[in-house]
């Protein structure tokens, strides 16, 4: 019952987020609504290259495999994609204003722990640079991500040694990250609490947070801030 139901909230979550992208991609829109957040897609190896679709098919990115998997266990180098054998990594894709993109590249699970490469490109996707590699990011599993700007950028993760939210941000582009401590209500303090992919502006930041109890039972409520200091949450529904 408890996956049950924490699928149903990453699949709303999926939609949501893929309406949201489909209006800023318009470019009639981009500017009207002034927003912008990730899907969660997959990326199959091809060549030398890792693409990115969207369900439909069509492509979202091409990133460099050896940038895309670096230092991830056993994948050095595109040389470890044999003839025949298909790489496919977990994929957090977004684009926001000016050019930026970024893709978010994550290993699979181990023992509770995931290695992730955050990709940026400041053209559109034509050409990507490694912002932060498996070394230096987090390696709690990751459930969203986002950048308002190319040095100022946020994972979100799944809660493993705290209820949570497991928020990290960066200041330097990915260089180096701090796990962010947004003030959390006394209702919802003993509710575990997933972040997922944050919807944007330049300006401020909104994290939707999944709430379960230990019985699985749960809803959706929003983290939102200004200045990441001042946090305001949505009322339980």
């Amino acid at each position: 019952m408890k996956n049950s139901a924490q699928k149903l909230i990453r699949y709303a979550l999926c939609l949501c987020a893929a309406a949201l992208l489909l209006g800023v991609y318009g470019e009639s829109t981009e500017e009207a609504r002034g927003y912008f957040t990730t899907v969660e897609l997959t990326g199959t190896a091809s060549g030398s290259a890792l693409e990115v679709r969207y369900p439909s098919g069509e492509t979202a990115a091409s990133l460099p495999l050896d940038m895309a998997q670096a230092n991830f266990p056993g994948r050095e180098s595109a040389a470890a994609v044999t003839e025949g054998e298909k790489t496919a990594l977990s994929v957090f894709y977004g684009r926001g204003g000016a050019g930026l993109c970024w893709a978010v590249v994550c290993s699979g699970p181990s023992a509770g722990s995931a290695n992730t490469n955050v990709l940026l490109s400041t053209d559109g996707g034509k050409a990507w640079a490694l912002a932060s590699s498996a070394e230096n990011s987090p390696h709690d599993l990751v459930t969203g991500a986002g950048f308002q700007s190319k040095d100022r950028g946020f994972l979100c993760c799944r809660y493993t040694r705290d209820s949570g939210p497991v928020i990290y941000t960066t200041a330097d582009g990915g260089a180096s990250w701090t796990r962010l401590d947004p003030d959390v209500p006394p209702a919802y303090t003993a509710w575990h609490k997933t972040p997922y992919s944050p919807i944007l502006t330049e300006q401020s930041v909104c994290f939707p947070v999944s709430m379960t109890d230990e019985n699985g039972t749960g809803s959706l409520v929003y983290c939102s801030s200004l200045d990441l200091n001042t946090w305001t949450w949505s009322e339980w529904r």
